[in-house]
């Protein structure tokens, strides 16, 4: 296993793996690609048949034109970023972080769709400048408990859902949000740069 890094916060202790590390071990379990549209996406780490095939379903659900070549997902059996008690005891377990413009980390034990969605939310606010330093992100109405906890998470869950629970966005609709200005502009950005949109089979 790789060793860990340990820092403080206000919140509490955080510790995290070097993702340099863990990138090459992942590359050393083996290495693979989905052709995707016209791009290629990376799979590095030990997958097996199953989860490849969850990989792929997941993938498939996605607009091509956010899959580009040299996005590369590495998945880790071990965890990689964990939220400490001041005990020790470990409170919180990180399914997936994105890291930079092209490089996706997940964590097998906790892969789900949500979570590939998630992270390529926030490597595609990478490669856009970081809009999730502006407005509307980081202002209701948001789509989970979690999108609310900060900008960047507003955008990363506001992608996800769009891409893969269209029921959750037509619930706002009949509550009477659609005329909510923060929401049409985050729905505005994600047609935008995601100009296939696939809403899922709702």
């Amino acid at each position: 296993q790789l060793p860990w890094t340990e820092t403080w916060h206000t919140s509490g202790r955080e510790r995290k793996k070097d993702f340099e590390q863990l990138a090459l071990l992942c590359q050393q379990q083996g290495q693979s690609s989905l052709r995707v549209g016209e791009g290629e996406v990376r799979l590095l780490g030990k997958l097996d048949p199953g989860q490849r095939a969850a990989v792929e379903a997941a993938l498939s659900r996605l607009p091509a034109s956010c899959l580009w070549d040299g996005l590369a997902l590495h998945f880790s059996q071990e965890s990689f970023k964990e939220v400490l008690a001041s005990d020790g005891q470990v409170l919180s377990t990180s399914a997936g972080i994105a890291v930079g413009k092209q490089d996706i980390f997940l964590y097998l034990p906790q892969l789900d769709a949500h979570v590939i969605a998630h992270e390529l939310g926030h490597v595609v606010d990478q490669r856009e400048g970081q809009l999730c330093l502006r407005p509307p992100w980081g202002q209701a109405p948001y789509l989970s408990r979690y999108a609310a906890t900060s900008a960047d998470e507003d955008l990363a869950e506001t992608f996800a859902v769009t891409m893969l629970d269209w029921r959750r966005l037509q619930a706002l609709d009949a509550d009477g949000l659609e005329k909510e200005p923060a929401r049409d502009k985050k729905l505005a950005w994600m047609s935008r740069v995601c100009p296939d949109l696939v809403h899922g089979p709702y």
